[in-house]
């Protein structure tokens, strides 16, 4: 084995730019859920993230080699999510999605450069405040809870402090 065997030909770099969206996609699907086992991320957001690829991101690239995919046909998408009538934060974190697996492309030079996402004004729709009666209630029912006594609770591997438990070496 000399150099020749490290050198990149160009059956593998062509190998790398011509990955299909949908290959691309589930290794960052196989990412992000090898992050929730590493606790780095809720396994409903993945969930969430599988979702938005099956029901939209992917009926629209995933034949299509991801190097080949354009800003105008993104924007294509984004001009379909709107008709469907999404909130904007949905739109959002539809393109924050694609968004994801083009950075991944582009960290693992699949592609040499992120096509144009457009931007999403995201409305903030606040959610209903409380009447007063109904602040009232909450008061007094924040009021009583405070007055609880916490029952006491067993010691775990997580709650050590104030517990007798003992380490391993002191069973010998």
């Amino acid at each position: 084995m000399g150099l020749q065997s490290h050198l990149i030909t160009n059956e593998a770099f062509a190998g790398a730019l011509g990955q299909t969206f949908i290959k691309v996609a589930a290794q960052v699907v196989e990412l992000e859920r090898s992050r929730v086992f590493a606790g780095e991320v809720a396994k409903m957001s993945v969930r969430n993230f599988e979702y938005r690829l099956n029901s939209m991101i992917l009926p629209a690239f995933g034949p299509r080699l991801i190097s080949e995919i354009t800003g105008e046909q993104i924007h294509l998408l984004y001009q379909r999510l709107i008709a469907k009538g999404l909130a904007s934060i949905s739109v959002a974190q539809y393109l924050q999605d694609l968004k994801k697996i083009f950075n991944y492309a582009y960290a693992h030079s699949m592609i040499d450069r992120i096509p144009y996402f457009p931007k999403v004004k995201k409305t903030s729709v606040p959610r209903g405040g409380f009447t007063v009666s109904e602040y009232r209630q909450l008061v007094v029912a924040a009021k009583q809870l405070a007055m609880i006594q916490a029952m006491p609770s067993d010691a775990t591997h997580r709650n050590t402090a104030g517990a007798s438990i003992r380490r391993p070496m002191e069973y010998l």
